[in-house]
């Protein structure tokens, strides 16, 4: 399989760690010269990859061709190029729709579009994709959980929940400083902290792992200090307040 990507910012970076470093690494990946410092970095950490001349060398030379430039010139640089009849391209630019992209790269392409996220570097996280496909599927399984939408509205809703992310690590940042104002040294915290929500994340993601509610119940013994904890949240609103934050950025992808 040769694998290529215009565009090689942050995304397009952790793609290629997570497939050059999986089970079955590709035959080659030819990257776009664009960023010149992180192209020739990977360069020179991969013998299969090469950085191409320009953006089309890399889509003449691949099978798959992710698209991974920035939102603000993502039209103009697929303006440019030129695809093979039945070529794979990935769009995985959050912004250009599918009906966008397929108005830039023409009837004759097989078009997809795909959410990374930069976890799956080391192999780990979602990546979210339309419409089902079964090379997709397995490369995608190689370095993480491949989750196929049925069209792009499931998809913009999948991707309203990586808006989350910051959240999630700033939640974790506050715990840690709480412990810390409680006089713990800081590297003892932090290693507390994220133990703890490592091994929690680590029981929802196996086989058999029951629903999250479940989990929440195992953990929620009545006059508890999860209990006590939940009670407040509850009053709160602070579960409440979540969905309508993702309503808001799911409006706003909608719009885009």
């Amino acid at each position: 399989m040769n694998i290529g990507f215009v565009g090689t910012g942050a995304i397009a970076e952790a793609v290629i760690h997570g497939l050059c470093t999986c089970a079955e690494p590709p035959q080659s990946v030819v990257v776009s010269p664009r960023s010149t410092e992180r192209s020739r970095r990977l360069a020179g950490l991969y013998g299969c990859l090469t950085v191409a001349d320009s953006n089309q060398a890399v889509a003449d030379r691949s099978d798959w061709t992710f698209i991974t430039v920035t939102p603000d010139i993502a039209g103009t640089v697929l303006e440019a190029l030129c695809f093979r009849p039945e070529q794979n391209v990935v769009n995985c630019v959050s912004t250009l729709t599918f009906d966008r992209a397929r108005a830039l790269v023409g009837p004759d392409v097989n078009l997809f579009k795909a959410v990374p996220l930069p976890p799956i570097a080391k192999g780990r996280g979602p990546v979210a994709y339309c419409p089902f496909n079964d090379g997709l599927e397995q490369m995608f399984g190689q370095i993480g959980t491949p989750v196929a939408a049925n069209d792009e509205a499931e998809l913009r809703a999948l991707a309203a929940v990586t808006s989350q992310i910051a959240a999630f690590h700033m939640y974790q940042a506050e715990v840690q400083n709480w412990l810390e104002r409680r006089n713990i040294p800081s590297d003892r915290a932090q290693a507390y902290v994220s133990s703890m929500f490592y091994a929690l994340s680590s029981q929802s993601v196996a086989t058999d792992a029951p629903s999250f509610e479940d989990l929440g119940k195992e953990a929620f013994t009545p006059g508890g200090l999860n209990a006590q904890a939940m009670s407040f949240l509850r009053q709160e609103d602070w579960f409440s307040r979540t969905a309508v934050s993702l309503d808001g950025i799911l409006t706003r992808l909608n719009e885009t």
